[in-house]
Formats: C-alpha cells, sequence, structure tokens
C-alpha cells in the first residue's frame, strides 16, 4: 500500500493497494471503510477461521498526517497478513476488493450468495487436511 490522499473536500482518506494477483497487477484506491466491509464479510463467510485485525474506527482527529501515515501501515499490515492466507487471498470476497467493478464495494459484497454450512466446509477444505476421518458416531 501507498500513497494516502486526502479526498473529497477533506471527507476521507484513500489508500492505494497495490500487488499481483494470479499473475495480474493491480492497483485501486480504497477507504477505511472498504477494508472494514471486506474484514467483514471475510468474518461471516469465514466463520472460526482466522481473519488478520484492521485498525479500529476514529471519527475525531483522523485526518493528521501521524495518524494517517499509522493507519496506512496497519491496513497494508492487514493486506500482507491476508496474503499469507491462501484461503482468503484467493476468496471471491478479495477478488472484488482488488477488482472493481463500477459498484460499491459494500453492495457487491453484500450480493454474494449466503453459504451453508457444508459449503463454508468445502471451501476450506482444499487448505486444510484432517488427520483421521470424520464420523457421525
Amino acid at each position: 500500500m501507498k500513497d494516502p490522499k486526502i479526498l473529497k473536500n477533506g471527507d476521507f482518506v484513500c489508500y492505494t493497494v497495490y500487488g499481483v494477483l494470479k499473475r495480474e497487477r493491480f492497483e485501486i484506491l480504497r477507504r477505511y471503510s472498504d477494508f472494514d466491509a471486506l474484514r467483514e464479510s471475510l468474518s461471516e463467510r469465514f466463520p472460526g477461521m482466522y481473519i488478520p485485525p484492521i485498525p479500529s474506527k476514529k471519527a475525531i482527529g483522523n485526518k493528521s498526517s501521524a495518524f494517517i501515515e499509522e493507519r496506512c501501515f496497519m491496513l497494508n499490515m492487514f493486506i500482507k497478513q491476508l496474503s499469507r492466507c491462501p484461503y482468503l487471498i484467493e476468496s471471491q470476497e478479495f477478488q472484488i476488493f482488488v477488482k472493481p467493478s463500477g459498484t460499491a464495494l459494500q453492495r457487491e459484497l453484500t450480493l454474494l450468495p449466503s453459504l451453508s454450512p457444508e459449503n463454508q466446509l468445502v471451501r476450506i477444505q482444499n487448505y486444510y487436511s484432517f488427520i483421521g476421518g470424520i464420523t457421525d458416531s
């Protein structure tokens, strides 16, 4: 992440998120609320799985350069930790985060289909194996 900017008459800060995913480069501007929406969506759709933390929301004093730099550092750590979790970085949620479609991110994440517990398990089985069998008895 780089280059935090205060935009729209000083109403909010945007952060430039960049990287390579599936051999494709991406670079996109994201607000704190976008990171928050991504984390919330991942937490809901990967229950019980590790989801890295993000810095807490701060309403007052959130435009100082020291605060913006610290938040940028913490959001960068969030992205780096996501990249160490294949089940997160390869998720549909993260794909939506890095590839804008013109629709608001929060809306796009909420439009993802609900997952049954069985579908949630299938999602993570490719990344984890269990020793021994799981039986109903």
